[in-house]
């Protein structure tokens, strides 16, 4: 009962404090076009603005976040997007995080670790 109470309350403060739906569209259509234009900590830090925007953001959006991160070359916060990622109840998104973060450890050289996450 505690745990609807809070849920409750969570998102009701999200609704007050939630910026605009317009503000919202115009980070994203801004951050698609960074990453397409290849600028990707832009397009990470466009995608931030999106995932901070609401507690209970899309799961896809931070997927896109760590991608552009990744892509930049900030591979430590590409992981730690990554690693929130892997434990989502979406079993593709979890799966495609879970990836990622392999071929970080591999770039990093820590194999055993690479193949844990495989």
């Amino acid at each position: 009962m505690i745990r609807l109470y809070l849920w409750v309350v969570l998102w009701i403060w999200d609704i007050i404090s939630l910026p605009s739906a317009r503000f919202i569209s115009e980070a994203t259509v801004a951050a698609q076009e960074s990453f397409g234009n290849g600028d990707y900590l832009k397009a990470a830090v466009l995608y931030k603005q999106v995932v901070d925007a609401s507690i209970f953001s899309d799961p896809a959006g931070r997927l896109n976040m760590a991608n552009a991160y990744f892509l930049a070359g900030e591979t430590e916060l590409a992981y730690q997007n990554y690693l929130v990622l892997s434990r989502v109840e979406d079993v593709k998104l979890a799966a495609i995080a879970r990836s990622q973060m392999a071929m970080i450890a591999l770039e990093r050289g820590d194999t055993v670790q690479a193949l844990g996450r495989l």
